[in-house]
């Protein structure tokens, strides 16, 4: 993708891109229609489509584990302690789950490009359990030859053990939830390591060959502009593979919300300025031979991220364990987050699915279509051969607008995002969804994907990438 921002029309406010919205909250807007499923019909709509032997999309796999062993101030997915007394029979239900879906038709079509394991904490697992589930990844479900699995973990939670028992079950890739390298930030989240401490293990992960790759959160309590440029050249330095750019999401239920209430926390950048923080990291990145994988993803050597892309080219994502998301065939759905009824789901034998929707070939379109435009670079020409569409056309008078406002441009058949285009993606992907429901829907009211009360896991992908919760 172009990687040269000097040129780029920037808003002469943030808020004059999309009225008064915050970075991060959008999520409707899909376009097309999905149908709303749940209880019994989801079930035996996903046992129907888990006898096809003839599968349309790549598969992965994703696992996610809602344990954490303490709860991060920023953190608004946190839902289970580590002592929490059904951690042991959570384990034994999820293998139950792995090795039910591993029995299906659909699942032998074609084979897994992958796993991600995400929380959570999926490190806060013992190593006992955590060979319990990799041994039946390897065991019962094939893989093609360039797979890559990831696990994330903090650096508090991996240990000598737990690295040995990845390499011996074939992981690749390790994401480690970094945030930041400034001690005093770091004291302040709880976090119990210092920066050189974290320098350190990354590596000593590194000398392991694994990929590895980081987050770091821009808009931190006490982080200025100057911190943020010492915290991203200590990443290059470190020659690692990966880093995911966040910006600081404030959920209400989260203690930072709490101690912001309350006038206790370390002062706080305004929005522009951690528009300013992205962009000057993403130009550095590119000065290092980064490339842009995702809107706020960035690698170089090993780094593939392979399920990053997968959410974005439309892949089925078999999700395993509470509060996981995914996709088979034209089925999304979400499993239940309450331990209770996801005993009481997987002990019947059914999938533990919460609600879904399935989709219709327009809804099929514009996924793949707000996937690539998250890479970055969209080639219109190839989504065009795809779908049977003229996107160029159906958007025209969007593209124009957003244009004119910064965010991306045109060049050729492409759709470049632009620096603030990346910043401000989730909501550039509504106003796709918003302008194809507008032109071909009668309804413009988003799906609503709350179903039962219960709220989506980070990963989910019909939220988007997630903000890193550890």
């Amino acid at each position: 993708m172009n990687n040269s921002t000097s040129s780029t029309k920037r808003p002469t406010r943030v808020y004059d891109c999309f009225s008064d919205h915050d970075i991060g909250t959008v999520h409707g807007g899909g376009g097309g229609s999905r149908t709303k499923t749940g209880g019994p019909h989801l079930d035996a709509v996903y046992k129907e489509i888990m006898q096809k032997k003839e599968a349309l999309f790549d598969r992965f796999g994703y696992i996610h584990i809602p344990y954490c062993s303490m709860r991060c101030k920023y953190c608004g997915f946190y839902k289970y302690s580590i002592s929490s007394a059904h951690i042991d029979r959570f384990v034994e239900l999820l293998c139950v789950q792995l090795k039910n879906t591993a029995g299906f038709p659909y699942t032998k079509t074609a084979p897994f490009k992958g796993f991600y394991f995400g929380g959570g904490t999926p490190t806060a697992l013992d190593v006992s359990q955590l060979k319990r589930i990799l041994t039946i990844l390897n065991r019962d479900y094939a893989f093609a030859d360039d797979r890559e699995i990831t696990i994330e973990s903090t650096v508090r939670e991996l240990n000598d053990q737990k690295i040995s028992l990845f390499k011996e079950h074939g992981v690749e890739r390790l994401s480690i939830g970094v945030q930041t390298f400034n001690d005093e930030i770091r004291s302040y989240l709880g976090r119990k390591t210092s920066g050189l401490e974290v320098e350190s293990f990354l590596k000593k992960l590194r000398k392991k060959e694994f990929t590895v790759a980081i987050d770091l959160i821009y808009g931190l309590p006490g982080q200025t502009m100057d911190s943020w440029i010492e915290d991203i050249k200590r990443f290059i330095d470190l020659g690692i593979d990966g880093i995911s750019l966040y910006f600081l999401r404030i959920f209400p239920q989260s203690p930072l919300k709490k101690e912001i209430d309350k006038g206790k926390t370390p002062l706080m950048v305004e929005t522009s300025e951690k528009m300013e923080m992205f962009l000057w990291a993403r130009d550095y990145l590119f000065q290092n031979c980064f490339r842009q994988i995702g809107a706020d993803h960035f690698g170089r050597n090993h780094e593939r991220n392979e399920y990053l892309l997968a959410t974005y080219h439309n892949s089925d994502i078999f999700p395993f364990g509470m509060g996981a998301g995914g996709k088979v065939d034209h089925l999304s759905f979400f499993n239940t987050l309450d331990f209770n009824r996801y005993e009481k789901m997987i002990s019947a034998g059914n999938t533990p699915a919460m609600g879904g929707f399935i989709k219709d070939d327009d809804a099929v379109y514009m996924d793949y279509l707000n996937g690539q435009i998250l890479t970055g670079c969209c080639d219109l020409s190839k989504i065009d051969r795809m779908f049977q569409k003229n996107t160029l056309e159906i958007f025209k008078d969007l593209i124009e607008e957003l244009e004119n406002k910064g965010l991306l441009s045109i060049q050729g058949d492409l759709i470049i995002l632009t620096g603030w285009g990346c910043c401000w993606h989730s909501h550039v992907n509504t106003e796709f969804g918003k302008a194809y429901d507008r032109r071909f829907h009668s309804s413009e009211e988003a799906f609503d994907l709350t179903c039962s009360g219960e709220s989506l896991a980070p990963h989910h992908p019909m939220i988007g990438h997630r903000s890193h919760t550890q």
